[in-house]
């Protein structure tokens, strides 16, 4: 074919780039896209709110719930999470390519509410009493926040705690425990406030070691003696001590204190745990 010849038949030329074009549109439409491979991984996002809770209480009371769920889904390769001091949760979900984006979204979906509802209506209802008494014995004549609830709920679901019997026995074993540290309040002539957190702390510190009350009554006698009033850190080592030393009874320190020689310079009143104690302040001191 000359090279002038399309040149030489302008119309020609048009009509046969307009055929081109037509059959290269009407060609695509039907091109099977199905053949093309699947590049891109399904991936599915989930958002949640906790109002007015830090990036920590987010990730361990709606994050690890949710993670937990999601765990083991069909198809999953991995999955991110990120939690904000505003108090908002991100989760992506990356899938196999080879996975369908609409039903990963609804198996994410469906293990979201299992998360959600992993404490049944009973349960709740007795989480809800729970919480309105635990808030009366501290004090409180209002009822408890809806965050404060919540909170406790996740808790609860973290621990198991998912039927009416589960329930009722940690219920028991809390008034157990508030009736303990009542008792030893009293022993400790702690009257008209609430403990601290760091008081509570080593409070349960010393009834988790067994110590009975006359026990922690004659550690708390030594302690003001010694410091001329309550102090927290210096009654705790003496119990440690006692601890170390297998005493879990006054009759025991009674007889471990004739049993140890006294040191040198000391007048016989204070047993060993609180001459260590004493030195151990004083050379912190």
């Amino acid at each position: 074919m000359k090279p002038g010849f399309f040149i030489d038949r302008p119309v020609f030329s048009t009509v046969l780039s307009i055929l081109i074009v037509i059959v290269g549109i009407i060609g695509l439409a039907l091109l099977p896209v199905d053949q093309y491979p699947q590049i891109t991984p399904p991936v599915v996002k989930i958002s949640a709110t906790y109002p007015g809770a830090s990036a920590l209480t987010v990730s361990q009371a709606v994050a690890t719930p949710i993670e937990q769920e999601l765990n083991g889904t069909p198809g999953m390769i991995y999955m991110q999470s990120s939690s904000s001091n505003s108090g908002s949760l991100n989760i992506t979900v990356t899938f196999d390519v080879s996975a369908d984006a609409d039903l990963a979204a609804v198996e994410i979906q469906n293990r979201v509410k299992l998360a959600e509802s992993r404490l049944p209506a009973e349960v709740i209802q007795m989480l809800i009493c729970y919480c309105k008494e635990r808030a009366r014995k501290r004090g409180s004549s209002r009822n408890p926040s809806l965050r404060t609830i919540e909170k406790e709920a996740y808790a609860w679901a973290e621990r198991g705690i998912d039927s009416i019997e589960e329930a009722t026995a940690v219920i028991q074993a809390q008034n157990v425990r508030a009736s303990r540290l009542a008792q030893l309040m009293q022993a400790l002539q702690i009257r008209g406030r609430n403990l601290t957190p760091a008081e509570e702390r080593y409070a349960q510190s010393w009834l988790d070691m067994g110590m009975d009350d006359e026990l922690i009554s004659m550690a708390y006698e030594r302690t003001c003696l010694n410091t001329g009033g309550l102090n927290w850190a210096y009654m705790n080592k003496i119990l440690q001590r006692w601890q170390q030393q297998g005493f879990h009874s006054a009759e025991d320190v009674r007889t471990g204190d004739r049993k140890t020689n006294v040191p040198k310079g000391a007048s016989g009143q204070l047993g060993e745990a609180e001459l260590e104690a004493i030195q151990k302040v004083l050379q912190e001191g």
